[in-house]
């Protein structure tokens, strides 16, 4: 990595920017540069329970569904959401492909790390240490700190994929290498860790592994003034990376059905987003047109239900402030195009994390 890092100062004005724009409904969040992260939570903290007043339907959601609200990861199981990871500092949360183990990021001063959890919450390892004993709010702590975001399983779970960075800031102001992708091995001999792909000149964001384990499809976001954003794909086998086919300029947050025929992601089109849906193995030098999934102006975060009937997302409801959770229920037409139907709000007044997004497991 080399000649486009950029002063890390001007990376935590991001920070603070986008996590603004989220609690606004005119102008949700256009996602996520891998940086977009809630401010840091020093110290324990015991999570707060659920508004009062944010009353949760009570039709129930099958199998188990993770979303994080004010730094705790939260299950929903059945009837009710509960707090699950109550740390104060507990965001972007992922199952395991057999639902035993839970991956998340740890936010702290300057840093996160990646942590593993078993499937009642307890920690039961820590992938990465990015923090650093130097005192807090000081100089030296910023040059010996690092970010990782987003992980994702692979297929057999002995993976974990993140986005982070290959170095420590440096220079003066203090310069961070732009986040890329690396992937951690899990297994009992440990093959450390792996840059996947390096890009000197754009931010990745938040992306999805097609279920057959083969290739990626990551958020873009280039480091020009203008930030030109697009969803891409990198072939693991051949290292070959491309703009994903018939995705559009200021689209990001992918989610694959579980068996992989259908891509949906979300997409920006002047001050609504919503959520488009497109082949899932859509072949290179194609231009498959996308087809709206939702018209609510404010969607995001989606993802699929375990058996593909349902998609839930996040998406801030009329004359709210704030990501609720919404769930549709899914068909395919008689020429073969995926349907959504009218969507159902979940939460109310709960306030979701919304690059956090969404996990969902039997």
């Amino acid at each position: 990595m080399s000649d486009a890092p950029r002063p890390r100062r001007l990376l935590m004005l991001v920070l603070v920017g986008l996590l603004l724009a989220s609690c606004s409904r005119p102008s949700p969040p256009v996602t996520p540069n891998g940086a977009a992260v809630p401010p840091a939570i020093t110290g324990e903290q015991v999570a707060p329970a659920a508004p009062n007043n944010a009353r949760p339907r009570s039709d129930g959601i099958a199998g188990r569904l993770l979303f994080a609200h004010n730094g705790t990861v939260w299950l929903w199981q059945g009837d009710e959401p509960r707090p699950l990871i109550a740390t104060g500092n507990a965001w972007q949360p992922a199952w395991s492909p057999d639902g035993e183990r839970i991956a998340y990021v740890a936010r702290g001063q300057s840093y996160s790390d990646l942590v593993l959890a078993n499937a009642n919450g307890q920690t039961v390892a820590e992938v990465t240490a990015n923090s650093s004993d130097y005192p807090l709010q000081s100089n030296e702590r910023i040059y010996d700190t690092m970010w990782a975001f987003y992980p994702v399983w692979s297929p057999d779970g002995r993976t974990l994929y993140a986005l982070s960075q290959p170095g420590k800031p440096y220079g003066a102001p203090a310069t961070d290498y732009p986040l890329t992708l690396f992937a951690w091995d899990l297994t009992p001999s440990g093959g450390g860790v792996t840059q996947l792909l390096s890009d000197a000149y754009a931010n990745l964001g938040r992306f999805a592994l097609h279920p057959n384990g083969n290739e990626l499809i990551f958020t873009r976001t280039t480091l020009r003034v203008d930030g030109d954003q697009r969803l891409h794909r990198l072939d693991l086998a051949t290292e070959t990376v491309e703009p994903y086919p018939g995705t559009p300029y200021r689209s990001y947050d992918p989610a694959f059905s579980p068996d992989g025929r259908w891509l949906v992601y979300t997409a920006r089109q002047e001050n609504q987003t919503d959520l488009w849906v497109l082949p899932g193995n859509a072949p290179s030098g194609t231009t498959p047109v996308p087809q709206r999934l939702t018209t609510l102006g404010t969607a995001r975060a989606p993802v699929f239900a375990p058996d593909g009937s349902k998609l839930a997302f996040l998406a801030v409801p009329p004359d709210a402030p704030r990501f609720e959770l919404w769930i549709v229920d899914l068909s395919v037409s008689e020429t073969g195009a995926l349907q959504a139907g009218p969507p159902r709000q979940m939460t109310a007044k709960m306030g979701i994390d919304p690059d956090s997004g969404l996990t969902w497991s039997e």
